[in-house]
This record gives structure tokens, C-alpha cells and sequence, in this order.
């Protein structure tokens, strides 16, 4: 027995691979591919990691403007006064080591 393929049919699988490829290749590597929507889901990732980080760090800072705002806490006002500008009491000591 002999197989002897017609021009058409032989010319039409070439194009159907070939639209197979073309669509294939598209599909991971385009510009809406799946690879394009991983790198889209690792920066959403990382940027809803980041907005999580910001939330609490506002949330941190409204609790001590709250304290700051509603009264002013003889505590809170020291500790702002020894952490940011490095004052300390007459009767303390300072240790530094180099």
C-alpha cells in the first residue's frame, strides 16, 4: 500500500500547525499571556504585602496622634521628647560604647 497525501490536504495541516503554534506561542508569551499574568499577580503580591505595611504603619501613627491630640500625656510627651530628640533626665547616666 502507498500513502500519497493531496497538496490540499498536506497545505491545510501546514497552516493549521501553524495557527496552532502561532496561538500557543501567544498564549504563555504574549502580552496578555500566562506569563505576562504571573509577573501581573507577583506585583499585585508584593504591592498588597506593601499596602498591608503602610495600614499598620498609619494605624501606629494615628494612635499617637491620638494621644498627642486629645490630651497632652506628660508620659507620652516624654517618650516622644527621649526618643526623637535624646534628652534625658538630670540623675541619669549615659554609657556609650564605641
Amino acid at each position: 500500500m502507498r500513502f500519497e497525501f493531496k497538496r490540499k490536504g498536506f497545505w491545510g495541516l501546514g497552516l493549521l500547525g501553524a495557527l496552532i503554534a502561532y496561538v500557543g506561542y501567544h498564549t504563555v508569551e504574549g502580552e496578555r499571556g500566562l506569563r505576562a499574568f504571573s509577573r501581573l499577580y507577583q506585583t499585585h503580591k508584593n504591592a498588597s504585602q506593601e499596602l498591608a505595611k503602610l495600614e499598620d504603619e498609619r494605624d501606629r501613627l494615628d494612635s499617637q496622634l491620638a494621644l498627642l491630640d486629645s490630651e497632652i500625656d506628660p508620659e507620652a510627651l516624654e517618650h516622644q521628647v527621649r526618643t526623637f530628640l535624646g534628652y534625658t533626665k538630670r540623675e541619669e547616666k549615659i554609657i556609650v560604647f564605641s
